[in-house]
């Protein structure tokens, strides 16, 4: 190999490690994408969406019974397990939400407004730049209309346990319960019985159901928000994004002479026929399917005729697709809440809109999955502080809320499925200024094709040293991850008699799908 070509390669590796690509060469997994060939070809498009709550969301106040305050009520036992209402003069240490606050939902089979979700789940005035206020629906709207299912105390299991089951350890427990990483992988993984498992089941399920995407060297599996094993299944490795767009390489071209050198010199190597060693050959190979991958994606997003964008009212325009701030109240002091996780929302509503068949953009995909993720869960001290839950609470709704709006929009809402994922929930009572790591919570589904308006699963009463709960309120879940993966993959195209290959635990659990749509 001459001094050139191992200066380029050696150059490129100094490049991503520096991080000036550091984005773009996860794309490399695009030759093991070419070489998945066991999918199968549908005919229409579907997409998952996968929200990561990271650092273990307190869902016990997400969701919240809403029966009366007298003694004994499901509401009283729940507000005396969290120390009281949270006052921030009066009861810092408390972590239940007024009754009052609550915004009431009737899911199906239960009595009218018998459930509270968090005070921010609710409709709230947008104002575009330079248009009147218009009031938006929130997700409790979401859920009376039926878009919305919720399942209560699901976590990750290995086989169905009770409270007595666990104190006599008589039942296989997923390893290192209360570990953030461990917890975050299992959530991610074909199998909670250990964390080393091969496959996470979003990459394995897509392996399954690609055949139909025509752009072979984009991934079924697309992140917005880095690395993860959830995606990465047999020949499949996500596709990594921000949310401006697909990655390139740094510095080259368009800016600076010496940027302009540099392409031409990387496009000389490229274009070199005569690599002799098949690595080298591959990795030209590679880079050059990478680079053309970023300008196709680039590309469609860019479209001057507006094509990749999605307009909905919730932005100031379309040409930027920059979202209006939202003010909310909290304790009678105003707030702004910036939002992370409608940027990465965004990017994958126009990823959907170019990547469907319909688009005409060249991507013709028909099975997707993305990851978004949104971080600050871990709310050990001052959680019930407006910088920590109630604005994280803010910023679900309103980014949840814009998804299914543009989804419905483009008439892709029975298309997308939105669903919810969290190592675990917290502790119902107070360490003195926040909450502890726990087990079973609360996650929800967003879609047109949901059977939603429901809780789909067992609510337990919300009090300490329960039937389900241990001494601080943390709940042994009666609702496995496991099962809820299933049913989503069931969705996206994995046939039933597939699906215990795919979840080699499931066969423990007497039903292996949930009645999710």
């Amino acid at each position: 190999m001459n001094s050139n070509r191992r200066d380029f390669l050696r150059n490129t590796a100094l490049a991503l490690s520096s991080g000036a690509a550091s984005t773009f060469m996860p794309q490399l997994g695009a030759a093991a994408n070419l070489l998945s060939a066991q999918g199968k070809a549908f005919g229409n498009y579907k997409a998952l969406v996968c929200l990561y709550l990271a650092g273990g969301s307190d869902t016990w106040n997400f969701l919240v019974p809403r029966d009366a305050t007298t003694a004994g009520s499901a509401y009283d036992l729940y507000r005396a397990a969290r120390g009281g209402v949270y006052n921030a003069s009066t009861n810092t240490a408390g972590l239940a939400l007024d009754f009052n606050a609550l915004v009431p939902i009737s899911p199906v089979g239960q009595p009218a407004n018998s459930y509270g979700l968090y005070p921010y789940m609710t409709n709230y005035a947008f104002t575009p730049q330079g248009g009147s206020p218009t009031t938006q629906n929130g997700m409790a709207t979401l859920f009376n209309q039926g878009r919305i299912a919720i399942l209560p105390n699901i976590g990750t299991l290995v086989e169905p346990m009770t409270k007595a089951q666990y104190q006599a350890n008589s039942k296989r427990r997923p390893p290192q319960l209360y570990s953030h990483n461990d917890q975050e992988t299992l959530w991610g993984l074909t199998s909670c019985s250990s964390s080393s498992a091969a496959y996470g089941w979003g990459g394995e399920v897509a392996a399954r159901v690609d055949d139909g995407n025509q752009l072979t060297t984009l991934a079924p599996c697309i992140s917005l928000s880095g690395s993860n094993r959830f995606q990465v299944g047999p020949g499949v490795f996500p596709y990594q994004m921000s949310t401006n767009g697909a990655a390139g390489l740094s510095n080259y071209a368009g800016t600076t002479n010496a940027g302009d050198q540099r392409n031409a010199r990387l496009q000389q190597l490229l274009d070199d026929t005569n690599y002799a060693h098949p690595f080298q050959k591959e990795y030209r190979d590679i880079m050059r399917r990478s680079l053309d991958l970023s300008v196709t994606i680039s590309a469609a997003l860019g479209n001057s005729n507006g094509s990749g964008n999605v307009v909905t009212p919730y932005q100031q325009t379309a040409a930027n697709n920059t979202a209006a701030a939202v003010t909310y109240n909290y304790n009678g002091t105003n707030f702004t809440a910036s939002n992370s996780l409608l940027d990465q929302l965004r990017m994958v509503a126009r990823m959907i809109k170019i990547s469907h068949a319909s688009s005409g953009a060249g991507i013709g995909h028909e099975r997707q999955i993305y990851y978004v993720r949104l971080g600050g869960f871990d709310t050990h001290d001052n959680q019930m502080s407006e910088g920590n839950q109630p604005r994280l609470m803010a910023r679900i709704n309103q980014a949840v809320a814009w998804f299914y709006q543009a989804m419905l929009d483009l008439g892709y809402q029975n298309d997308v499925t939105l669903f919810t994922m969290s190592e675990f929930a917290r502790t119902l009572n107070s360490n003195g200024n926040g909450s502890d790591h726990a087990w079973g919570g609360v996650q929800f589904v967003v879609g047109g094709a949901v059977q939603g308006g429901r809780l789909i699963g067992t609510m337990p009463t919300v009090t300490l040293n329960g039937t389900q709960s241990l001494d601080r309120g943390q709940f042994i879940p009666t609702t496995a991850s496991d099962q809820y993966a299933a049913s989503l993959a069931q969705w996206f195209g994995v046939p039933a008699i597939d699906l215990p290959t795919v979840f080699p635990n499931l066969g423990n659990f007497s039903a292996p799908t949930l009645p999710l749509f």
